[in-house]
């Protein structure tokens, strides 16, 4: 794949795209770089994160993938998400914790949370990274867009 048009080859159809460009840069991860392109959509999402990984060492892409770019969703018991707002800080929190639903993980009850932050390059993982930190049960991570070729 040629890495200079890997966006050439996002499965969103384009015209789901407004084509507005949000914000792009790459992240190092390791011997990984990953490539981030957030774009605005016509859709439920506006924002758009787009990810290409790839390994340095022999140029080659490892995988692509799509997801909410302002927004993520996680767990935390109810003691947790009254802790939540001392211990989670972050400039590019853009929204109040907002609890979706009560469910059950594992022998925990939980509530299944979401947390909306502004659209950038590095926000996603870093939040996303002091939320884990904080509370290792939360299994925070991207709401990844996947498409159905029914």
């Amino acid at each position: 794949m040629n890495i200079s048009n890997y966006f050439e080859t996002i499965a969103l159809p384009k015209s789901r795209l407004s084509g507005e460009l949000v914000e792009e840069g790459d992240i190092l991860a390791g011997s990984y770089v990953v490539k981030v392109k957030i774009v605005k959509t016509k859709f439920h999402y506006p924002n758009l994160r787009e990810e290409i990984i790839i390994d340095i060492a022999n140029n080659q892409v490892v995988r692509v993938r799509e997801m909410v770019a302002d927004h993520f969703s996680f767990y935390l018991t109810t003691k947790e998400k009254e802790q939540f707002c001392e211990k989670v800080k972050d400039d590019d929190i853009t929204g109040e914790l907002i609890s979706r639903y009560e469910t059950t993980a594992g022998d925990r009850k939980v509530h299944v949370c979401r947390l909306t932050i502004k659209p950038t390059v590095g926000s996603l993982p870093r939040i996303i990274k002091k939320v884990n930190d904080q509370f290792p049960g939360a299994t925070a991570e991207p709401d990844y867009i996947t498409l159905s070729c029914a």
